[in-house]
């Protein structure tokens, strides 16, 4: 009986350390077998919308003082019939029916200008003391036509000439008068000069200055 129950123990033990290590062995795959969740958050980036900034309109509003540049003085000086006698020592004679007629002197070049308004066309005549021919109209183009012409009873040597472009026409008369060494001109510019004769205007202009110069 001894022997028997002697068995039976060494029998519960063995079993009990078998079981030990089933158990042992199953918890071990049931960790392997374990999956295991991980949230991972991930940060999204918010996308900002941006206006297109109109950059006329934002020029446009910034504030930059400017100093005010002084302007250049006029070199004109504005004057009437007796002041031309005076400064540049020379007269016009004033066409019948001119209206709106001005005066000018400019010192630097010696030269006399009359402005007048005629028939519809605007006029500038001008006079210069001058020891030779030149051209003192301040107009300079290709001119479109050229002609010798005589200017006055004492038919001085002049020239006129036209210019003609698209848009407009312009007529310019030159003349010399030799024995008080005054050089003329005068011009006029319109949409349409067709049979219009500029030495005529030069002719009513003209007075003879050989006494009056000296």
């Amino acid at each position: 009986m001894k022997r028997m129950a002697l068995v039976l123990c060494v029998a519960a033990l063995t079993m009990s350390v078998c079981g030990c290590g089933v158990k042992k062995d199953v918890h071990l795959d049931m960790v392997e077998d374990v999956d295991v969740d991980v949230d991972v958050e991930v940060a999204t980036v918010e996308t900002i919308e941006v206006e297109p900034i109109d950059m006329v309109d934002a020029i446009a509003d910034i504030d930059v003082e400017v100093e005010p540049m002084e302007g250049m003085p006029n070199p004109w000086v504005d004057t009437d019939e007796n002041g031309i006698m005076q400064m540049g020592g020379v007269r016009f004679a004033v066409p019948e029916g001119a209206a709106e007629v001005i005066y000018r002197y400019l010192e630097s070049e010696n030269l006399s200008e009359m402005q007048f308004d005629l028939d519809g066309l605007h006029f500038c005549a001008r006079i210069k003391p001058t020891a030779e021919w030149e051209d003192i109209s301040g107009v300079y183009c290709d001119w479109t036509v050229e002609d010798e012409c005589k200017v006055s009873e004492a038919r001085l040597e002049g020239k006129c000439m036209r210019y003609l472009s698209e848009e407009e026409t312009t007529d310019v008369c030159l003349w010399y008068d030799v024995v008080p060494g005054l050089m003329y001109s005068v011009t006029t510019t319109a949409a349409d000069l067709d049979g219009f004769d500029i030495q005529a205007i030069a002719e009513a202009i003209y007075t003879p200055m050989q006494t009056e110069v000296p």
